[in-house]
């Protein structure tokens, strides 16, 4: 048995693909592609809309015309389909009358059921072997290993990938964020700056992937990761410090480092503890070693501030290792794929997705200067716009897209209450993860405060609000190198939008940052006033409000960087 034989074979064990992870356009896409390699023919596709009965065509040798069409079922079962075929699909095929006509679905297909289609087409379907079914769409792929290939998100998520990230040693948070990968896998685009990332990566074997908040940096780092995993990497994941990291370097290994938000949403706390020279050394080391990659990501706003603080930033040169996403780089094409497959994934009714169909309104958001894809994802997502009617739908996603600062709004003003908004104000101005009894402390004091919560219940609230915020709000972390659960916002752009609504309020701010007896606070604080997010007044009666609520007290032995901090920055 030859190698390539023994290479067909083992695909055809291994894989068994119920594409799930692709929309019906690029289920369209493969079908064709498989067909043309088995028929060695050039099958031509046709823009997306009405098809008429037709997703491909080609001309046999005597120039007959034979059609192709598609249908990705995974949502409804074969009796469904039956239905639908015999309904509408049968009249187009007899108005197009080709002389043959292939049909393919992604649904497994009995022998009983390639007899009755053949019937639905009849006479245009001669052949059984000219309805194609799941298996035997498997079997094509074993048969044509670069069609596998070509279709990036169906070799993902093929066995031989899904391995590979599944026996990945991780644990804890990493473990979550390998899951996170796979999970998005189905949502991702690939675009342009997927392959320009690569090349950056094959040439200096580490990328800095940037862009403003909601563009799709992790995305993209995401998948470059899921990508070197798939081609045998083993997959490092950093959590916030690079020690195990650099201990984890094995030479000769294939490995690629993975740091999301590596100077975090606040780069004062990440020079200071020196990240940027550990992390330019981690470069300089995976430089010269071609088994090795490096991705990282950082909000561009966030790396240009330390580019500027940090010398060595600025001496290594990082720039030419950063790869940045604007809006910019996604052309109208991308941005309609990005819309189209969110959509298909997002489990929005049909009524609110016909909506954006009319008199082509998906051009609208396609062509909008605020396009990204975090606000698409909220204006998509079933949960968020289930209290908004049918005929009010697209005045909603026009507002959105018109305000995306307050895509957030309707969560904290409407969807939770107040104690909840006081935890994730609490860890927005902390400026990083928080620890979960510091988080604990620091609600205490502000909801008793506040009279919101007696001494009795505060436990109580406290829990119960946990239990409301984690997964939607707030990620609840345990890593290897804390001491006890770390609180974090579940999504970055929450910062954003507390931050806009309470930065010119000294006296909000002050009673947050009261509450909070941590270092990273005060360094969050300071970071604010250097990125001019805070105004220099503000910072000062912030500081004038802390200076009497903790200094004037009396020192504290429980905390003595936090007042050593304090006393710096006040005498500053």
């Amino acid at each position: 048995m030859n190698i390539e034989t023994r290479t067909h074979l083992r695909v055809y064990f291994l894989q068994n693909y119920n594409f799930d992870n692709l929309n019906d356009k690029e289920f369209e896409v493969l079908v064709n592609d498989l067909i043309a390699s088995k028929e060695s023919v050039h099958v031509d596709r046709f823009k997306p809309g009405k098809d008429a009965g037709v997703d491909g065509r080609f001309f046999s040798a005597k120039e007959h015309e034979v059609i192709v069409q598609s249908k990705h079922w995974i949502k409804s079962g074969i009796a469904a389909l039956m239905r639908r075929l015999a309904k509408d699909e049968a009249h187009k095929v007899k108005l197009i009358n080709p002389k043959r006509y292939i049909f393919a679905t992604s649904l497994p297909l009995s022998r009983a059921d390639k007899i009755k289609l053949k019937d639905i087409f009849s006479p245009y379907i001669t052949s059984e072997d000219d309805i194609l079914g799941k298996d035997n769409l498997n079997d094509l792929l074993a048969q044509y290993p670069d069609v596998e290939k070509k279709h990036y998100k169906l070799w993902l998520s093929s066995s031989s990938v899904l391995d590979a990230m599944l026996n990945s040693a991780l644990t804890g948070r990493r473990e979550a964020k390998r899951d996170q990968i796979i999970d998005a896998t189905k949502m991702y685009v690939v675009t342009e700056n997927h392959s320009n990332a690569i090349d950056k990566l094959e040439e200096l074997h580490s990328v800095v992937i940037t862009g403003e908040g909601g563009i799709g940096k992790t995305t993209l780092a995401d998948q470059l990761a899921h990508y070197y995993v798939g081609k045998g990497f083993e997959l490092c994941v950093i959590e916030d410090d690079l020690s195990e990291a650099e201990a984890g370097l094995k030479k000769g290994r294939q490995q690629v480092f993975y740091f999301d938000d590596f100077l975090g949403r606040n780069y004062l706390m990440a020079i200071e503890g020196r990240t940027d020279s550990r992390v330019l050394n981690f470069m300089d080391r995976i430089e010269i070693d071609r088994s090795k990659r490096f991705i990282l990501t950082s909000r561009s706003s966030v790396l240009k501030q330390g580019k500027f603080d940090s010398d060595l930033l600025g001496i290594k040169k990082v720039d030419k290792k950063e790869y940045e996403i604007t809006i910019s780089s996604l052309s109208i094409l991308d941005r309609a794929r990005i819309l189209y497959n969110h959509i298909w994934n997002s489990g929005l009714s049909n009524e609110h997705i016909e909506q954006l169909y009319i008199d082509r309104r998906y051009a609208t958001i396609t062509q909008h200067d605020n396009f990204n894809p975090r606000l698409i994802s909220f204006i998509t997502d079933p949960d968020r716009v289930r209290d908004v009617s049918i005929e009010d739908y697209r005045a909603y996603v026009v507002e959105k897209l018109d305000n995306p600062e307050d895509v957030w709004a309707h969560v904290f003003d409407k969807q939770i209450d107040e104690v909840t908004r006081i935890a994730v104000f609490l860890v927005v101005y902390n400026g990083t993860a928080v620890s979960e009894s510091e988080l604990r402390s620091a609600f205490k004091h502000r909801v008793l405060n506040d009279g919101i919560a007696t001494a009795s219940n505060v436990v109580f609230q406290f829990d119960s609000m946990m239990k409301v915020a984690v997964g939607s709000l707030l990620q609840r972390e345990i890593s290897s190198t804390s001491k006890g659960p770390q609180i974090n916002l579940f999504n970055p752009s929450v910062a954003d939008f507390v931050l806009r609504r309470h930065n010119r309020d000294s006296a909000t701010l002050g009673a947050f940052f009261v509450c909070l007896n941590t270092e990273n606070s005060l360094v969050n604080l300071k970071s604010l006033k250097e990125s001019s997010r805070l105004s220099k007044e503000l910072y000062y009666r912030i500081l004038s409000t802390l200076c009497a609520e903790k200094i004037n007290k009396g020192f504290s032995q429980e905390h003595p960087k936090y007042f050593t901090r304090l006393l710096q920055m006040i005498s500053d």
